[in-house]
Parts: C-alpha cells; structure tokens; sequence
C-alpha cells in the first residue's frame, strides 16, 4: 500500500443505529492502514491522539442541509483546507461533489429503496419511509455518476439495486467476515428463564408488533411457557406509545424488559446472556444483530427473509421461520435444535470479506487515476 494518500470520507449523517457502527468499525480498520483519512461526521467519535484520522464534526444536519453540503460545502471545506484527495468515500448512499477527478465510492445501506413495501405519505409514521423509497431513490441515483463505485452488505441488495434501475452503476459486495467468539452454547442453559433478546430500533418496520402478538398468543395457549419468558428489547415505554403498542404490551409487560438505548457494551453482553436472539424485522439490507449473534454462537429464530437467510448462509443455530404461523415460533422457542445439515456460504470473485479488501480495492482504484 502506498502511504500517504488521502481519503475523504463522508459520514455526517452516520449518527445512531447501523450506520454508525458501520462508522466506527470503519474507523477501526481504518487507524491500522497507511492512508491518511479526513472523516467529516456528525457526532464526535473517538480515535487515538496520534493517528492517521483527522474527525471534523458537522453536526445537525437536516435532510435540505444535507443536499447542500453533498452538493456544494464538502468542497468548499476542502478548498478551505488545501485538501487534494486520492479517493472520496461516501459511507450514506449518496455520492458528493468534489473539484479533482478521483474515484467515488458510495456504502450504501438504505433498505427501503430495495423492497416493494408501499408506505402512506399521510400516515406520519409512515411518511419518512415513503420518502425514503419514492424521493430519496430519485437523490442517490442523480448524485451518482457511471464512474461511481457502490459498495452493499449483500448479493441479494445488489440484485435489488440492479431491478430498481441501478444497473448502469459497478456494484460491489462486502460481506464482512464473522469472527466467532466463544460460547458454550446449551438449550436455556439449564435456567428456569428463557432469555430473549432483540435488538433494534423503534421503527414499525423493526415489527415489535409481532413479537408483542406472538407474547400474547403464547400467555393464551401456554401459560407455562409465558411464565419463564424474558424478552429483552432495546427500546422504551415512549417508543411504545409512538409505535401504537402500549396497549399490546399492558397485557404481557411482565414477560418484556425495556431497556431503551443501551451502548454496544450492553448489547454484547446481553448476547452473551441470552439463549436466542430472535430477530422479526422486515426491512434490512443486512440485519447487523444476525452477525453479531451468530459470532456469539447463540440459537436465533429469524424471519424467513432473503437478508437474514443470506447473512447466516453458513450458520448452524438459526431457523428461518414465515411470520403467519405463532405456533411454529412457539414450537421453535420451546424446542430448538441446530439445522440438521451444514449451510456454507457462496462468496463470489466480487466479494469483500473484508475492510482490509475494501482499502486494497481503494488502492487499486486510486491506481487507475495516476
């Protein structure tokens, strides 16, 4: 790798949920290779004092703020800073405009444009979302150029891309490798509890509306069952009342553990305490918490999805369930058994199992320029 060659990374929108664990294990990798990377985010981040990253925080940024700074004040920021990049780097779909001709490459990683899901612009719940799969579809493409590299978590959202039009494009995959930690993996662990955990964000896509209709249906038909049941949910009682859920969870509440937002210390540990992870969510590009529970060892229960399926291709104690039978998710938690066969994961030529293949590729891009 040659040293010394300046990446600008976009990311001021990377601030809570997926997208900022993406940031910050990005930045991990990052502090080990030999570029010099300017990250303009929008939340301070943590990075040794004498490193190869310099941070600019450019927080606050709304929706028409962020076009602008997309469009016009990224690079001015650079003129200002006598910056000349050898690559620039989007880690929020959209590409940005710069004054030197490098390569671009975009992260990208908003499920909503890959689904056929149709959203109510008059539901205010909903609105974000339709704005995400109608309007925000029409702002990433014309931010894009045919020279413009896209970077997804998966084959499946490449061949999504490709149908909604994005075929003119070079898209590439990075599916990061599981790196597994130990567990000693038991049914319950010989625990009078069955410990449960989902980790996810108050959005109605996340679905909590099913895992509070599967408590309900298990207090109904199996009351010995509900007695051991500990759900635990990173979310609170406010998200509750704006997900429309209270009343759901008046009813089984004994049985549900809101933790609200918990850091990524807590999560692992819950991981590490939980017997599954049970993981219903209907839109994703990748559904982080499968990897991660899946390099815990843990049992999960997943929506049968092409995301989820393609995320644990490989992954023994998972089982893959529709969302229009209770009983199979009751049958599952109750007696849940590894896969009877091995799956194994098909990585094709095109991709990146890796960050340190994602800085090789840049290195080859950059190449291609000189």
């Amino acid at each position: 790798m040659i040293k010394n060659r300046i990446i600008v990374v976009n990311a001021v929108a990377s601030i809570h949920s997926g997208a900022l664990a993406v940031l910050k294990n990005f930045i991990l990798n990052a502090i080990d290779t030999e570029f010099y990377f300017l990250i303009f985010t929008g939340i301070p981040i943590d990075i040794p004092e004498e490193c190869n990253i310099r941070i600019i925080v450019k927080s606050n940024r709304t929706r028409l703020n962020r076009l602008y700074w997309d469009n016009f004040e990224l690079n001015k920021e650079l003129k200002s800073l006598n910056c000349v990049p050898d690559l620039v780097f989007s880690l929020q779909n959209t590409d940005f405009k710069v004054d030197h001709l490098v390569p671009h490459v975009v992260f990208f990683h908003n499920p909503f444009m890959l689904y056929d899901k149709s959203w109510n612009f008059f539901n205010k719940n909903e609105r974000v979302f339709w704005f995400y799969k109608v309007v925000y579809k029409l702002i990433v493409k014309n931010s894009l150029n045919r020279q413009t590299v896209l970077i997804v978590q998966s084959q499946w959202a490449k061949k999504a891309l490709i149908k909604k039009g994005f075929f003119n494009f070079s898209i590439k995959v990075f599916k990061e490798s599981r790196s597994t930690k130990l567990k000693k993996i038991s049914i319950f662990n010989g625990r009078q509890t069955i410990q449960l955990f989902y980790p996810a964000t108050p959005l109605s896509y996340k679905n909590h509306k099913f895992l509070f209709d599967l408590l309900n249906y298990i207090k109904e038909f199996d009351t010995a069952l509900f007695s051991r049941i500990k759900l635990n949910l990173t979310i609170s009682k406010e998200d509750l009342l704006n997900l429309k859920l209270m009343n759901s969870y008046r009813n089984i509440e004994e049985a549900v553990l809101l933790n609200g937002y918990i850091d990524q210390s807590k999560v692992e540990k819950l991981y590490r305490e939980s017997d599954f992870l049970i993981f219903p969510s209907l839109i994703e590009t990748l559904g982080l918490p499968l990897l991660e529970a899946s390099e815990c060892g843990i049992n999960i229960i997943s929506i049968n999805l092409e995301y989820a399926r393609e995320v644990l291709s490989d992954y023994k104690n998972v089982v893959f369930l529709d969302c229009n039978d209770l009983q199979k998710w009751v049958d599952n938690i109750k007696h849940f058994l590894p896969t009877d066969r091995e799956r194994h994961q098909i990585v094709t030529k095109d991709d990146f199992t890796s960050w340190v293949c994602i800085f090789e590729y840049f290195n080859e891009l950059i190449s291609r320029y000189e």
